[in-house]
């Protein structure tokens, strides 16, 4: 079965980045979503809610690692839906992955070469004890897959990204 995932908006909102889409298991019905931050310190899952028919999460890098701050490295980001289907959550329950690729830029004004500073530009964040990090949003080539990476500023974007 083939999750349908759409990244519809994301944007930065103080030190979080907030997510919007949808995404469904056809014929299964509503499901349990969660946004996956993938990277060499480990696998961290940050849940979604609903809101109609979108999903909205927020990504905090004080508090993504499970309440912790997220250690610096880069960060893949993904989608998981786990549904239940007619059983509800009694029966068995199937579980999606996908990797999060944004439609459009984080703002539509964005210059035509897919750097958007209102989404891309790499910021300063807060990380609780951990101290602050600068944290740089960015899509990978040649899928355009949303990544994080949290650590040193650089001066240009990490390998293998489209900025």
């Amino acid at each position: 079965m083939v999750l349908r995932q759409r990244l519809t908006g994301w944007r930065w909102s103080g030190g979080a980045v907030r997510l919007r889409g949808t995404a469904a298991l056809p014929h299964l019905g509503g499901g349990a979503v969660e946004v996956l931050l993938h990277g060499s310190g480990g696998d961290y899952r940050i849940p979604a809610r609903y809101e109609g028919e979108h999903w909205l999460a927020e990504v905090d890098p004080a508090t993504a690692a499970g309440g912790r701050p997220l250690p610096d490295g880069t960060w893949g980001l993904k989608v998981a839906v786990t549904a239940h289907g007619s059983a509800g959550t009694t029966g068995p329950a199937l579980r999606r992955e996908a990797w999060l690729v944004p439609e459009t830029p984080a703002d539509p004004k964005a210059p035509p070469d897919g750097r958007d500073a209102a989404g891309l530009t790499p910021r300063t964040v807060a990380r609780g004890p951990a101290g602050p990090a600068v944290a740089t949003l960015f899509r990978s080539r040649p899928h355009g897959h949303l990544h994080l990476h949290l650590g040193t500023p650089c001066a240009g974007p990490p390998v293998g990204a489209l900025w």
